[in-house]
């Protein structure tokens, strides 16, 4: 069977979590719904470019940001030295090795939504040997370096304040959307708490937490967990703990020996229905990865971040506590106490729902897609 050229190719990483190729998809899905007959295809870069630079580099990331978190904040913030060596080393290796692959694929549009290889693909559109628009996706709440060519044709950001810094590094007001960080449209779904719970089984009244480390399960869940139990008022907790096996057992054996008392705990690994368990919940217990908390806006869910990862997760917590649309615990005293303050004061929830409302931007994945396709109409105009 003949394969169809895609018109429009989103390439994505999954080496660093799975915000990267969530948010891909909810871009892929979006499209699709914008228009149903459009062929567009979901690809990871790296693995195109060198399957062992992608286990080497997954390797490298999970084993700092678990055991060394401090290291990849200081080479986070040496940016500009990093920048340096994506774009002398990496970029020519990335254009030299995904040039066959795009000429065989040849698609009107590629979007990226994670900077590894952007460097390369910028390379193969500035020397025009491919006819294609390139996009730029940034799945954070701040920007690095990494994202900035001068070959890329548009960029897709969270925030007007995000579209101010990329031109004052340099690029074109005009090649910049601020859309949001693109999320599925089911985050937006409105139903009542209640109806959610009843869904999926839950207690309907209980004050519902949702603990989530992202897709790899990062962080000291086990030990939030365990200072939460102590807490007098009878809670339902939903522990999601990832792709991370090992935890996920052990939570599960733990609660099987010593019991859950007057609280209800409901543990999941890799969970696929992330828009319910938002909607079900009071509040999020969360590291602040862009997607996580982007979906958390979008679903007017009260948030407290814990321990972010240096780094571009410590650049979101910082603009959305300036923003005063989450909280930040620093210990598990401090977080044991915004829980409590929270579960004790709707009004204190209502305030911060309020807030989240002005800056959520639920339509993210749908603005983003009208973005691409104006430059897929481009892209076939010759442009």
């Amino acid at each position: 069977m003949e394969t169809l050229k895609p018109e429009i190719l989103i390439l994505t990483e999954t080496f660093a979590g799975e915000g990267h190729h969530m948010a891909a998809r909810a871009l892929e899905d979006a499209l699709k719904h914008q228009e149903p007959s459009l062929n567009v295809f979901v690809d990871q870069a790296l693995p195109r470019v060198s399957r062992q630079l992608e286990a080497v580099s997954r390797l490298f990331y999970m084993n700092t940001i678990r055991h060394f978190p401090n290291l990849w904040g200081w080479a986070y913030q040496r940016e500009t030295l990093w920048n340096r060596m994506f774009q002398s080393h990496l970029s020519h290796i990335s254009a030299m090795r995904l040039k066959p692959y795009l000429y065989t694929h040849n698609p009107d549009v590629i979007v990226t939504t994670h900077a590894y290889c952007l460097g390369g693909l910028a390379k193969l559109r500035a020397r025009q040997e491919l006819s294609f628009r390139l996009g730029a996706v940034i799945t954070d709440f701040d920007v690095n370096r990494f994202w900035v060519h001068p070959a890329v044709d548009f960029y897709l950001v969270a925030t007007p304040y995000l579209k101010n810094k990329l031109v004052e590094q340099g690029i074109d007001d005009q090649k910049i959307f601020p859309t949001g960080i693109p999320v599925r449209k089911e985050f937006n779904v409105k139903k009542s708490k209640v109806t959610w719970r009843e869904e999926l089984g839950f207690d309907r009244e209980m004050f519902t937490i949702l603990m989530s480390g992202g897709g790899t399960g990062w962080g000291p869940m086990s030990e939030i967990l365990n200072r939460l139990i102590l807490i007098d008022e009878p809670l339902q907790i939903l522990f999601v703990a990832g792709k991370n096996k090992e935890m996920y057992h052990r939570v599960r054996q733990s609660l099987m020996y010593s019991g859950t008392g007057r609280h209800r705990i409901e543990v999941f690994g890799f969970v696929h229905n992330m828009h319910q368990l938002m909607h079900s919940a009071d509040l999020l217990i969360s590291k602040p990865g862009g997607i996580t908390l982007s979906e958390a806006l979008a679903a007017e869910l009260p948030t407290i971040i814990y321990k972010p990862i240096p780094g571009q997760e410590e650049r979101n917590a910082r603009y959305l506590l300036e923003e005063n649309v989450v909280d930040m615990a620093e210990n598990l005293d401090e977080l044991t106490e915004q829980v409590k303050r929270l579960l004790n004061s709707g009004k204190k929830r209502e305030e911060m729902k309020e807030r989240i409302h002005r800056l959520r931007n639920p339509d993210s994945s749908i603005k983003a897609s009208r973005i691409i396709l104006q430059h897929r109409e481009k892209s076939k105009a010759g442009l």
